[in-house]
């Protein structure tokens, strides 16, 4: 199983301890306008979380039989033919090696995020009549990236600290190991600043001013998360300047309701207007007006926002950090499942 860009020794050995990362591949690769994610098609133009490995037998043989099977956790895997996926192997796969030839390299695809450490495995058997005569085991854990959650932190200003920033982690770009998972600095976000919409990293998010957690709504599917995603890229893409105190100002007398007329956010607009124009309610105003695309005017509201959050919107009231807001979001998590190989 790869693990470092080539398929080597170096990862036989950590086949079974520490076992390997496969990441759930909800994403949506080939950016096509429903926002599929990619484990619910056949064929994906740009793929690229299928993992290859071999499935070889050595020394060759032209005699027995070779078996690949999911002992343990198989609805969490698929096997594909190919890197854009091809043909699914359905498990177990049987190749006999008097007439079959066993493909050189196959693809694993995480089709959904494991409940434990290694709860996956695949096992390649090779037997020669009634024999069995040897096996190889490969322990998988399938780490679902929750991509899109919001995230907050005290605001960096003394005056105002307690009405919290808020931004939305919209990549990542490390490896599949538990040592770069948990190393924030591989997490992308993407925030309103003083000047415009940019992108930083989760380490310097954190460690700027104390940090209040992971928020999303809850029952998230995959394809709203990437309707998420596709927003938050839509805005960065316009290159949206910040503006305070307002959530959202626009080009013209009225909002047209769409990303390209609008002209300025601030921290929290830009979390209303990536969840909200995907049709997800985050905050509304006396917990009946969500959509910031309907009632802008009243998601503008911030003066006081802390102590009067059914009225006011400001970031601690969106992830519901004070009581009685009238916020859809709960806390949630980076990566599931929390305890890695």
């Amino acid at each position: 199983m790869d693990d470092d860009g080539d398929v080597d020794d170096d990862d036989e050995a950590k086949e079974e301890t520490p076992g390997v990362i496969v990441f759930d591949n909800w994403d949506n690769d080939d950016g096509d306008a429903a926002h599929t994610p990619d484990k619910d098609e056949t064929s994906v133009m740009g793929e690229n979380d299928l993992v290859p490995f071999c499935a070889k037998l050595e020394p060759t043989l032209t005699t027995g039989m070779l078996e690949l099977e999911a002992a343990a956790g198989g609805s969490r895997v698929k096997v594909w033919t190919s890197a854009t996926k091809g043909i699914e192997l359905t498990l177990p796969k049987t190749w006999d090696l008097a007439t079959e030839t066993v493909p050189t390299t196959l693809y694993l695809e995480g089709y959904d995020e494991s409940a434990s450490a290694n709860d996956v495995e695949l096992k390649l058997s090779y037997a020669n009549g009634d024999s069995s005569i040897c096996d190889d085991k490969l322990k998988i854990t399938v780490v679902r990236q929750n991509l899109g959650v919001a995230i907050y932190r005290d605001l960096n200003s003394d005056l105002f600290a307690e009405y919290e920033h808020a931004g939305l982690i919209t990549a990542y770009i490390g490896k599949r190991t538990k040592q770069s998972l948990t190393n924030d600095q591989n997490w992308v976000t993407t925030e309103m600043g003083t000047d415009m919409i940019h992108t930083s990293n989760l380490l310097t998010f954190r460690t700027t001013r104390p940090f209040h957690g992971y928020y999303s709504v809850a029952n998230l599917s995959d394809t709203d998360r990437n309707e998420i995603l596709h927003n938050a890229a839509a805005c960065l893409a316009a290159g949206i300047a910040y503006v305070w105190p307002n959530a959202v100002e626009w080009q013209g007398a009225d909002w047209d309701g769409t990303i390209a007329d609008i002209a300025r956010l601030r921290c929290d607009g830009l979390v209303e207007v990536c969840y909200e124009l995907a049709g997800l309610e985050v905050w509304g105003r006396n917990a009946t007006h969500y959509p910031i695309q309907t009632w802008p005017d009243e998601h503008n509201d911030i003066v006081g926002a802390p102590t009067h959050p059914q009225t006011r919107l400001c970031p601690v009231v969106q992830r519901g950090g004070v009581p009685n807001s009238p916020t859809r979001f709960i806390e949630t998590v980076l990566f599931e499942p929390q305890t890695l190989p």
